[in-house]
């Protein structure tokens, strides 16, 4: 008898070496989310960057102090701004930029990564955002509302 495997989360392509994404479902609010996914994908006293000083960026920037984290904060979200910043980081200190999908495109942060040639973690919040805001960022971490986030997996 044949037996049929059947998974119960898509499968999308994650990066651009054709590694398969990991898509893990989350019931909960996104500041759950959040604390989840700081605390498991970063080590206390690990230092993040997060681009923006109000609204959402300024609760990630709480809750990552929270989960023990070194916290900077830049409020400047132009593309040379954030390049500037990521490439004054000679020595890899940043493990992670943290952007709101809304404040400034993912791309951008991650040509700056890639210009930089940096090894930093790239998580976008894009709760709200239509999926073609998404298209080039190669985020490593991306969190979205449950109403429309399957349907955007084609955009990462």
């Amino acid at each position: 008898m044949h037996s049929r495997q059947t998974h119960l989360t898509p499968r999308v392509t994650g990066d651009q070496k054709g590694r398969p994404a990991e898509i893990h479902l989350m019931p909960g609010a996104t500041l759950t989310a959040w604390q989840a996914i700081l605390s498991t994908a970063l080590a206390p006293h690990d230092r993040v960057l997060v681009l923006g000083g109000d609204g959402a960026a300024r609760h990630w920037a709480d809750l990552a102090q929270c989960a023990g984290l070194r916290v900077e904060i830049l409020a400047q979200l132009t593309p040379k701004a954030v390049a500037r910043r990521i490439g004054q980081d000679r020595y890899g200190m940043l493990k992670a930029v943290l952007v709101v999908a809304g404040d400034m495109a993912p791309r951008d942060v991650r040509a700056a990564l890639d210009a930089s040639f940096h090894d930093a973690l790239l998580f976008v919040d894009a709760s709200g955002t239509p999926a073609a805001d998404l298209a080039g960022a190669h985020a490593d971490i991306v969190l979205t509302d449950p109403r429309t986030g399957l349907a955007r997996l084609g955009a990462f």
